[in-house]
């Protein structure tokens, strides 16, 4: 006579949150560091040093955020696992004149930045009190400027302010609307993001393809004269100007002479 074995039920399957796990571990490794406690002459062995902190991730292609919860369901999902939400890394003003009614209210839409694949940061601003508006290019590492462009968009009658919105394409081409039915684009959104990774530059950037901004330096710098290179000294005084191309000897030599650095 055979007797049939009945399986063991199955448990329940058990879900730990990364702060549960986090903490599991760290109470694992404060038992571990505590644990052979008792008398004993012996002398506590000195710790092995911890690992050292991992450096900031680089920026990696991926694929871009659509905005608007991605898709016509809004389920919001997105295929980059995002950061630690436990600290805010950059920001950035989107309305540089909010106008608040007089109960403290804020009748504002706002368009949704778009990021592009090479986590470039797309940020439609509301630059005065009726309208006035531009879109932002941002590092979305550390929020530095790459470029900015304005567009000359004027808000239909509302009550509520109308947004401002960015329509980032596949390609990497932007969208902005314009006035009177315009629509303004451009292409490669990560260009001078690409030249400030090959040449490790630092400053924020101004994309100025109609000159106005240049236009504002007169008195100080000659439009006719660009590329300038400017050298400031350690009190901000310009030291030294070259028109045109610079060789990087001669730069260096003339930062040398504006800190002091060189032989007379």
């Amino acid at each position: 006579m055979s007797r049939r074995r009945t399986p063991p039920a199955s448990l329940p399957p058990i879900h730990l949150s990364r702060r549960s796990t986090l903490a599991m571990l760290s109470s694992t490794a404060v038992l571990a560091a505590c644990g052979g406690g008792g008398g004993g002459g012996s002398p506590t062995p000195t710790p092995a040093p911890g690992p050292a902190p991992a450096p900031a991730p680089a920026p990696a292609p991926g694929p871009p955020w659509f905005g608007y919860g991605r898709d016509a369901q809004h389920t919001a999902a997105s295929a980059i696992a995002s950061q630690d939400l436990g600290r805010v890394a950059w920001s950035s003003a989107v309305d540089l004149a909010p106008q608040y009614t007089q109960s403290g209210a804020l009748l504002t839409h706002y368009g949704s930045p778009v990021i592009s694949s090479m986590n470039t940061v797309l940020v439609p601003v509301k630059a005065a009190a009726q309208g006035t508006f531009r879109f932002e290019a941002r590092n979305g590492a550390n929020g530095a400027l790459l470029w900015s462009a304005d567009s000359d968009y004027i808000v239909p009658p509302h009550h509520w302010f109308p947004s401002f919105n960015l329509t980032l394409t596949a390609n990497s081409r932007v969208y902005a609307p314009g006035s009177g039915g315009k629509v303004y684009f451009r292409d490669n959104v990560d260009s001078a993001r690409a030249h400030e990774k090959r040449f490790g530059s630092t400053y924020p950037s101004i994309d100025d393809p109609s000159g106005e901004t240049l236009l504002q330096l007169r008195g100080t710098l000659n439009p006719r004269a660009v590329p300038s290179t400017l050298v400031l000294d350690r009190q901000g005084r310009m030291a030294a100007r070259v028109l045109g191309q610079v060789r990087a000897s001669t730069l260096r030599a003339l930062v040398s002479d504006a800190l002091g650095e060189r032989p007379a």
